[in-house]
């Protein structure tokens, strides 16, 4: 028998935890002293890069030859269809392992309340689904636990929460959906609600219980697990390092405009690399450090994943009800928004038919109901949200018309998602401001109102959008705000890299107003013909070798479309009577991927998509993702892979672009013009990603892009190096 506690903070209220289940589960194993059992208790465990990132306690536990205890449980049947029982027997329940993720709450008055099965949490003027919550934990667990233990393994991890200070008589326990324990924990009490959520199958004449699908799961890769978090924070590099300096640490020397925040709009403008962002997290942190829950949105799933690591190696936890700082995209954040208000609009329109069939005096029924609304409903259900993304502008101008109706309706569920969002976040703070869109602004604005919200607004770089995003009015009238405007001076770029900017700017008469540090000297522009080879990997890793040991500072790659492998399926839907034709991802990944791992290249493939949700890197792995993604990331390295061929590409789509179109013949610049200057503005986004190198490489010499090139190295001899 071996009960062990692997944690490394001592003094943590977990760690006392911990050490009292030690005591339990040493007093149940008692007697099979000669047996090979092997529980491990794991306090404050950090699940990095998953969606919840700590854990109060983790048990993970497996017994030689198994063991019994009688409890009272539904079965669940032995069947392909794993048919539930809905009657409740007591029997001998075996043990062989289990994975049981174990949250205390610290609520002495806050109500429970069961709705629609899904567990509510109120204290205060908060409320929270405690249930998804529970749900959360379960799936970062077991994909964390995965990743050391292999995916064969398929650990089962039970999501329990122990609300110990909450008298009995203020809510009652629904067995079915048992993810939560009364008063003081024991035993008993952990091993019942186990088994009402790990629901035991007879196997013969006794009921089993198994956490693990692989019975030969290697159980000591556990450890790994427990200092892989360690081993990442105390790996990060300088650049890291320095965010992480400047994000979190106690500030003497706030702004005046930090007085604003809760008042009014408050607005951060500057242009790229002029610290917007980072000044976005400073504030966030100061309201966060008030007591406040403070939500980041952003469109850019890269840079949310880049904050949300940020986030997590400063050990912010993300518990309900309490401080935090989250960080979602926007399309996360609002899906559940768009959803509920499809469903309130569709229930609106029950109500209206019903009392127009009692007018009438006809018959209502749940059939006639059905009938009515059989094909808003199955477009609903069946097509939109399965592509939401191809329909996302749709759904979001629904939303709009309809949020303001939703909020005032006196008759509204109080347990509803869009109030729960409500009373989740006291603050919201917005990045790349500028590209966001009017519907998207003017939910927020009703959800929050605009006084609660704080945005860094990038004036004239746009991706999602044709023309700036004005924040400062909405539908029609003005929002009170507070402008603030930073220097353009770039606080991260070396001054070759400034003057380089610069000089292409001035090629296409683009506005790009980000003036060279004089702290900052060097800085290095290459450009390479052809495609990257083992020599050239060579110089650049003996180039980017002095940065750190954390290759995630080090070089950011940044790829072309066509440079990616994509599957496709053709999706025909029914929408409202019109009928579309939609090509979903099935998956996609970087196509040269097999043959930079042989010239010893480990990539964290950001393009990667196979319906799963993004992870953070590995140690050692460089960052590799697409062009469109890199707004806001930064890198010491930035390697723009064949940067003509997406230039092209930002020129021809300017081109045939429906607002192009619409311009006509009059006007001062001609088509071309235009789409240089679009395509010149993205290309500027990309060169200001790099600290000190920026490595170009060239597929066509007779490029427009390169021929510009070659202008500015001509007139600034020295200040980009070709190679050939």
């Amino acid at each position: 028998m071996n009960v062990r506690v692997l944690g490394q903070n001592t003094e943590s209220p977990e760690y006392g935890k911990a050490l009292e289940l030690k005591e339990m589960f040493e007093a149940w194993l008692h007697g099979r002293k000669d047996k090979n059992d092997d529980v491990m208790i794991i306090p404050n465990l950090r699940l990095y890069g998953e969606e919840v990132t700590d854990l109060d306690v983790l048990i993970v536990a497996k017994f030689d030859g198994g063991l019994y205890k009688e409890l009272p449980f539904y079965p669940k049947e032995d069947t392909e269809d794993k048919q539930e029982s809905q009657n409740m027997i007591q029997r001998r329940v075996y043990f062989n392992s289990f994975v049981i993720a174990l949250t205390f709450r610290k609520e002495q008055s806050a109500e429970i309340t069961t709705i629609n099965e899904n567990i509510w949490l109120t204290s205060g003027n908060r409320s929270a689904n405690i249930s998804e919550y529970s749900k959360d934990i379960s799936f970062s667990a077991k994909h964390f636990l995965s990743m050391f233990l292999g995916a064969e393994s398929n650990p089962f991890v039970v999501s329990i929460l122990n609300f110990e200070r909450i008298p009995f008589s203020k809510y009652n326990q629904n067995e079915k959906t048992a993810s939560f324990i009364r008063g003081k924990l024991t035993i008993d009490k952990l091993l019942h609600s186990l088994v009402l959520i790990n629901r035991p199958i007879e196997k013969n004449t006794y009921y089993n219980v198994n956490g693990f699908f692989n019975t030969k799961t290697d159980f000591g890769k556990i450890g790994d697990a427990v200092t892989y978090f360690s081993k990442i924070r105390n790996g990060v590099g300088p650049l890291t390092k320095q965010k992480l300096n400047m994000y979190s640490k106690s500030r003497n020397d706030l702004p005046d405009y930090y007085n604003r925040v809760g008042k009014e709009l408050l607005i951060l403008k500057g242009g790229a690399g002029t610290g917007k962002t980072m000044k976005l997290l400073q504030l966030a942190y100061e309201v966060f450090k008030g007591g406040n829950r403070c939500l980041i949105l952003s469109y850019n799933r890269a840079l949310t994943q880049d904050i949300s690591r940020l986030l997590q190696l400063s050990d912010m936890t993300g518990k309900p009800m309490e401080p935090t700082i989250e960080i979602k995209t926007i399309h996360k954040f609002i899906r559940p928004i768009i959803d509920e208000l499809a469903e309130w609009v569709e229930e609106e329109e029950l109500k209206k038919t019903k009392l127009i069939l009692e007018e009438r005096n006809t018959e209502y029924s749940k059939e006639a109901e059905a009938k009515l609304t059989r094909k808003e409903r199955f477009s609903i259900t069946n097509h939109l949200w399965t592509h939401f993304n191809e329909f996302y502008i749709e759904h979001l101008a629904n939303a709009h018309k309809n949020i303001d109706k939703f909020l005032s309706d006196e008759n509204q569920d109080f347990y509803t998602s869009i109030r729960e969002i409500q009373e989740s976040y006291d603050y919201v703070f917005i990045d790349e401001a500028q590209d966001w869109r009017k519907e998207e602004r003017d939910i927020l604005y009703a959800i929050f109102g605009s006084e609660n919200i704080i945005i860094a607004d990038g004036l004239e770089q746009l991706i999602r959008t044709n023309e700036p995003l004005n924040w400062a009015v909405s539908k029609g009238a003005r929002v009170a705000n507070h402008q603030v405007e930073f220097p353009a001076k770039s606080l991260r770029q070396k001054a070759k890299l400034c003057e380089f900017q610069k000089l292409f700017a001035e090629k296409f008469g683009t506005i790009w107003d980000v003036k060279k540090n004089e702290n900052y000297d060097d800085g290095k522009i290459w450009v390479f013909n052809g495609e990257l080879n083992e020599h050239m990997f060579g110089q650049l890793k003996a180039y980017t070798a002095e940065y750190s040991i954390d290759k995630y500072d080090d070089i950011l790659f940044l790829t072309p479309g066509h440079l990616t492998e994509k599957r496709t399926e053709k999706n025909k839907l029914d929408n409202a009577g019109i009928t579309k034709v939609v090509n979903e991802t099935i998956k996609r990944s970087f196509s040269l991927m097999d043959e930079w791992k042989r010239m010893g290249v480990k990539i964290h493939d950001l393009t990667y998509i196979d319906r799963e949700s993004l992870k953070q890197p590995m140690p050692g792995d460089y960052r590799l993702l697409s062009y469109d993604s890199c707004r806001g990331l930064e890198s010491f390295a930035v390697v723009a892979l064949e940067m003509d061929t997406f230039f092209d590409t930002k020129f021809s789509h300017y081109i045939d672009s429906e607002e192009a179109q619409k311009e006509g013949g009059m006007f001062v610049q001609s088509f071309e013009d235009k789409a240089l200057q679009y395509a010149s503005m993205w290309a500027l986004i990309i060169f200001s990603r790099p600290v000190d190198l920026l490595l170009i490489t060239i597929k066509d010499k007779e490029s427009t892009f390169y021929k510009i090139l070659e202008e500015i190295n001509n007139t600034r001899p020295g200040l980009i190096q070709m190679i050939n």
